[in-house]
């Protein structure tokens, strides 16, 4: 008798979008739906549709955290819906946190436009291993998708 085994191939990701775009019929009135938002008729879509002065401010700052997250999403933002994509402006007060959190479906990339910020990330293999780094001014940094980050 011969037996055979194989592992199982698994894959947990976003497919690709069906459409080169599909800007959020109306961002600030969100729907439920199975996957993204409605979209706005393409012949509709214009250019200023992909573009956003959103991030030019920064949000509330926590008094507990001393730190502001200004998020651009696709309920914001309607260029984003179906992109798998979403972007923010964090802003820190001297010592201010961004606690560890962790985001599912989507690889988190970090640009530092002034200051220093201490980043991180754990790993799940090998060992739940820490990568964390001081980055500066111009640096960008990583965040892999699913790993707890900070």
């Amino acid at each position: 008798m011969l037996v055979v085994s194989s592992p199982l191939a698994c894959r947990a990701a976003d497919e690709d979008p069906l459409q080169d775009f599909c800007v959020a019929l109306n961002a600030n009135d969100p729907q439920i739906t199975i996957n993204g938002m409605l979209c706005k008729p393409a012949a509709k879509v214009q250019d200023y549709d992909f573009a956003s002065q959103q991030l030019r401010n920064p949000g509330n700052f926590s008094a507990n955290l001393g730190s502001a997250v200004n998020l651009a999403s696709a309920t914001t933002f309607g260029a984003l819906n179906t992109q798998g994509l979403s972007i923010a402006r964090i802003d820190f007060r001297p010592r201010g946190l961004n606690p560890p959190h962790v985001h599912p479906r989507a690889t988190e990339v970090l640009f530092l436009a002034q200051g220093t910020l201490v980043v991180g990330f754990v790993s799940s293999a090998p060992q739940n291993r820490l990568f964390s780094k001081t980055i500066y001014a111009g640096d960008l940094f990583v965040f892999p998708r699913g790993l707890s980050h900070f």
